[in-house]
């Protein structure tokens, strides 16, 4: 049995501490805080609860599901409640772009963004712009619910987001214990000895965000880098992004790389030296990509489709 809150909105005060329940000398329970905090009914733990807590994974990945369920994951903005953070102070710490919120940090930070991409399952998070993290995890589960979600006013449950997870992953466990999961993803690792470099821009108002993330043949995740530019063109930030990728394996002394990026501006600049740049605000970032790639033993540039 679990206590209920007395209303939904009565633990967003920020100056509420757990040690207020506590009195001293002599120690005990702060029961005229506890009447106003909580109702003097109990409910049951919820069944999914039990599910999560249940599930035969890390325990680390049970409590981050936990928390982000809880909206409690310590991110940026939550802690600038609490913690009176500047706004500078509150931007996510990869990306820089915008306020670090549990949303921004798994669906609208340019670095989640390509590791979605690129992941054994890949998923296209434009589709999914328009949504929180509780309404993402819906449309992912079950795709025919996007349009209860676009059109319907009504609320929407996070229990049944937690359910439905839940029973989709018992669903695959239960299938990959029985036979090898063959997958058809839209990447195609590098080859042996070769790195790959994937990169892309997150524009906005305010700016661009560049990215560059790089993996082995195994697929294995090397690391990644991002820069901001006040800059808000597409193209410009594009090639800031290969640019970045490039200069970081250069600095690594990787001498087999794959460049792999959704622009064909940069893509085909890199690939044909004697083509004239159709855009001419990226012409001198060409140029010094194309003087760091002739240190290289090897090296080629792909376009890849969006997801």
């Amino acid at each position: 049995m679990i206590p209920s809150p007395s209303s939904a909105d009565i633990f967003k005060d920020p100056d509420l501490r757990v040690s207020d329940l506590i009195l001293e000398d002599p120690r005990r329970w702060n029961f005229p805080l506890l009447q106003v905090l909580f109702s003097a009914s109990t409910e049951n733990i919820p069944t999914f609860w039990k599910m999560l807590w249940s599930l035969k994974v890390q325990d680390r990945l049970k409590l981050m599901v936990w928390k982000i369920f809880c909206n409690i994951l310590p991110t940026r903005s939550l802690l600038k409640s609490c913690l009176s953070l500047s706004n500078d102070q509150a931007l996510c710490p990869i990306c820089l772009s915008a306020e670090e919120t549990t949303t921004h940090l798994f669906l609208e930070c340019p670095f989640s963004r390509i590791l979605w991409r690129k992941s054994p399952w890949p998923v296209n998070i434009d589709t999914l712009a328009d949504h929180d993290i509780f309404n993402w995890i819906k449309i992912i589960l079950d795709p025919s619910v996007k349009n209860q979600v676009t059109h319907s006013s009504s609320p929407i449950h996070t229990n049944l987001f937690i359910t439905r997870a839940l029973s989709v992953y018992h669903d695959h466990k239960k299938a990959w214990a029985i036979k090898f999961f063959v997958s058809n993803p839209n990447w195609i690792p590098p080859s042996i000895n070769q790195i790959s470099i994937a990169f892309d821009v997150a524009v906005r108002d305010s700016g661009s965000t560049a990215t560059a993330v790089f993996r082995d043949h195994l697929g294995n995740f090397l690391g990644g880098v991002t820069e901001f530019s006040p800059m808000c063109n597409p193209n410009g930030g594009e090639a800031l992004a290969a640019f970045i990728g490039i200069k970081v394996a250069t600095e690594k002394n990787w001498p087999n790389i794959i460049i792999e990026g959704d622009s064909q501006v940069v893509i085909s600049a890199l690939n044909n030296p004697l083509q004239q740049i159709s855009d001419w605000t990226i012409e001198g970032r060409i140029r010094d990509m194309k003087v760091m790639l002739s240190s290289f033993v090897k090296w080629e540039a792909v376009k890849i489709h969006r997801t």
